[in-house]
């Protein structure tokens, strides 16, 4: 790991705007990496929408795949702004660019982490910019199934199946998004799932 990644990475970890734009124009990549992770994840990460606009400005590739520790693809910094939740950042990144059908190393996409987390505005965000919701990972789930494992989000769920998911998708296990449902007790998202 080079010093310059290291003072960039810290700048924004610091919110300190002035000292990461100043890193940004005296050479420092937009792309630099710390632990398999990009500038712009970091910036994520801690939700420093600040330094997420000045990496964009200054040229970070937007769909630049991140690694965690042990070398596996933890997707992109979309991903990981749909995984928190940070709308704010989800939508810039959206606006400049950003494939709201990135996958990382299980074939998780955005919209089945905003579905796992319950943030519906951000689900409704990712469709308008053409997420796929019948998009499936490695182990076949759809944004229903992680939705029904993320809490009772019978709102996500109701509007995923508006959306045309099937209610009744089977995982690679053969097992329903109802069947979360009833196995981790989502009682209202049950119900919901039930009338469809």
């Amino acid at each position: 790991m080079s010093d310059l990644a290291r003072l960039l990475i810290d700048s924004i970890q610091n919110f300190d705007v002035q000292k990461t734009s100043q890193l940004l124009s005296d050479a420092a990549s937009p792309n630099l990496k710390i632990s398999g992770k990009s500038a712009l994840y970091w910036a994520c990460i801690t939700e420093n929408i600040e330094a997420v606009k000045l990496l964009i400005q200054h040229g970070a590739a937007i769909d630049l795949i991140n690694f965690d520790d042990s070398d596996e693809n933890i997707g992109t910094a979309l991903l990981m702004a749909c995984y928190i939740g940070n709308k704010p950042i989800v939508e810039f990144l959206l606006s400049s660019g950003a494939n709201p059908n990135s996958k990382d190393q299980v074939g998780q996409t955005p919209i089945m982490a905003s579905a796992k987390g319950g943030h519906l505005e951000i689900v409704r965000d990712l469709v308008v910019a053409g997420a796929r919701v019948d998009s499936k990972d490695i182990n076949g789930m759809t944004a229903l199934h992680w939705a029904c494992t993320g809490g009772d989000f019978e709102d996500i769920c109701t509007y995923l199946v508006s959306k045309g998911l099937n209610v009744y998708e089977q995982n690679n296990n053969g097992e329903t998004a109802k069947d979360y449902c009833k196995l981790l007790k989502r009682s209202r998202t049950l119900l919901c799932l039930w009338n469809e």
